[in-house]
């Protein structure tokens, strides 16, 4: 975690780092997510920065509020949307491996994934986002497939 200390560290203005994870003890796949560097409305392009790897300052949950207990599944979408791409905070990207994910949690299930696509749907309503909704999950998806290690 030094690498998440430091990334702080290194400017002031930071308010949340995140980094790259791999998801691991699927008996079928492995997959390693380079998520990359965010740029500006790439979360409309299909962009997520992975929950587990998303460290940010407690002082955002008192300025822009908490996971909302609505959502069943993609509360953690929500939050990181929300901050990173409708208030714009500060982030920094650490191109390393912060996390290793067990993959075998509620949210790789068939039903829960479809779950997440109606949840992220009325995000995106909840915050005016207009987006080709299909488009979006096309590039959500297939940027998934990239990722797997067989």
């Amino acid at each position: 975690m030094l690498d998440v200390y430091n990334g702080f560290n290194s400017n002031s203005n930071i308010d949340a780092v995140y980094g790259d994870i791999t998801y691991y003890g699927n008996s079928l796949y492995n997959r390693q997510w380079v998520v990359g560097k965010y740029k500006k409305n790439s979360f409309l392009e299909g962009f997520q920065i992975p929950f587990p790897s998303f460290f940010f300052k407690k002082r955002l949950i008192d300025i822009y509020g908490k996971l909302d207990e609505k959502l069943d599944i993609s509360d953690d979408f929500d939050l990181i949307f929300r901050y990173v791409h409708i208030e714009e905070i500060n982030i920094q990207y650490i191109n390393k491996f912060l996390v290793n994910f067990n993959s075998n949690g509620r949210s790789g299930l068939f039903l829960s994934r479809l779950k997440t696509v109606k949840e992220i749907y009325i995000i995106f309503k909840k915050y005016k986002v207009k987006v080709n909704f299909f488009n979006y999950l096309l590039k959500r998806y297939l940027k998934k497939i990239f990722q797997l290690k067989l």
